[in-house]
């Protein structure tokens, strides 16, 4: 799939409360329906079953990148259900409606650094254009970082997450030392950080580019809808 996010119908488009932080992280994964009863038995703001929250994150922890980041937030933190997958003031949320998260958590997870971390930029300290500019390299930097860790785990192919599929097509196209995993400790840390490179340029080409990737709230491009945000506070 190559957009970023499937277009989704008004009815199915969430928009954050007020109680949490002024930028909604747009949505990414498009991942297979639940069955109903089990989407049915899922309680919006409600922590999803121990079991799933530990085979979660024991799969995302197969990744060296992910591990690092999940030690740099450094606490538990709360999984819960939602209506989209969103990171909200040290919480994520996990789509009700999906089966499959993986790939949306991962990029989640790179908010939920930013946020504890606090490197979340200020849409009221900050100017426009820098506001802008930090809100786009803080969803970059989210999107490769899901590249990234599903590449880790060996996924060649992950049609759940929008622009997966095209990312490594390119990589066998253009960079295919990098499409190739390593098992030595020293040649995948490397590995990674040259992967996470490309994947941060591969996306921001896209987002600046491609009139395909669009916010799953809005449906305008990235940098005009945290040009909106900004503008809704100034």
């Amino acid at each position: 799939m190559s957009e970023l996010v499937r277009r989704q119908r008004p009815s199915e488009r969430t928009t954050a409360a007020p109680s949490v932080a002024p930028v909604q992280e747009p949505e990414i994964s498009t991942a297979g329906r639940a069955g109903k009863a089990a989407a049915e038995g899922r309680v919006e703001g409600q922590p999803i079953p121990a079991d799933m929250r530990a085979s979660l994150l024991a799969r995302v922890r197969g990744s060296a990148t992910l591990r690092g980041v999940l030690d740099e937030v450094g606490k538990d933190f709360p999984i819960v259900w939602g209506r989209a997958t969103y990171h909200a003031n040290g919480t994520i949320y996990l789509d009700a409606r999906k089966d499959e998260a993986d790939g949306s958590f991962m990029h989640e997870l790179e908010h939920l650094r930013a946020f504890v971390q606090n490197e979340r930029p200020s849409v009221r300290k900050l100017d426009r254009e820098t506001f802008v500019a930090r809100s786009m390299d803080g969803e970059i930097a989210a999107h490769a970082q899901a590249y990234v860790g599903l590449h880790e785990l060996g996924k060649t192919r992950y049609a759940d997450l929008a622009g997966y599929n095209d990312f490594q097509a390119f990589l066998r196209r253009e960079h295919p030392d990098l499409a190739k995993r390593r098992s030595g400790a020293i040649d995948s840390a490397v590995q990674s950080t040259l992967l996470m490179d490309v994947a941060k340029a591969w996306v921001r080409t896209q987002m600046e580019t491609n009139p395909k990737w669009h916010t799953s709230v809005s449906e305008a491009d990235h940098a005009e809808h945290y040009g909106a945000i900004w503008d809704q506070h100034h």
